[in-house]
């Protein structure tokens, strides 16, 4: 998977997750830096600033 940026496309329902999340990766500034990288709901993305990227989810593990 490869990061997309929001200047790019903004994600989709069918991008996210069953919870309805992508992972969004953002510059910060240093006060802010756990922040950079975190879980984020899909329709919430289109408020980030043009700075943003984002990818849907890895697949859970599959238990064996």
């Amino acid at each position: 998977m490869n990061w997309i940026s929001v200047k790019e496309r903004l994600p989709k329902q069918e991008d996210a997750d069953e919870n309805g999340k992508v992972l969004l990766y953002r510059e910060t500034n240093p006060d802010q830096s756990t922040m950079s990288k975190s879980i984020y709901d899909w329709k919430m993305v289109r408020y980030c600033d043009n700075e943003t990227y984002w990818m849907p989810l890895p697949k859970p593990p599959e238990d064996k």
